[in-house]
């Protein structure tokens, strides 16, 4: 299972207790990590199209070994 996978996983379980709860104070609690769990997700689903390479220190040469 890939990290997008994993939020989307942790949000339907957050909004599955969300949807059970009666308590007024923790619903919207877990409506909001369920929401960031799923921001998570689509941003991990981003990332992994994306090969990142840091950036070489300023002042080296690549051609200079």
């Amino acid at each position: 299972m890939n990290s997008s996978d994993e939020y989307r996983q942790k949000a339907a379980e957050c909004l599955a207790v969300a949807d059970t709860t009666h308590d007024p104070k923790i619903k919207p609690e877990l409506l909001g990590v369920g929401q960031v769990w799923l921001r998570l997700a689509e941003q991990a689903g981003r990332n992994s199209s994306h090969v990142y390479e840091a950036p070489l220190p300023k002042g080296r040469d690549t051609d200079a070994d």
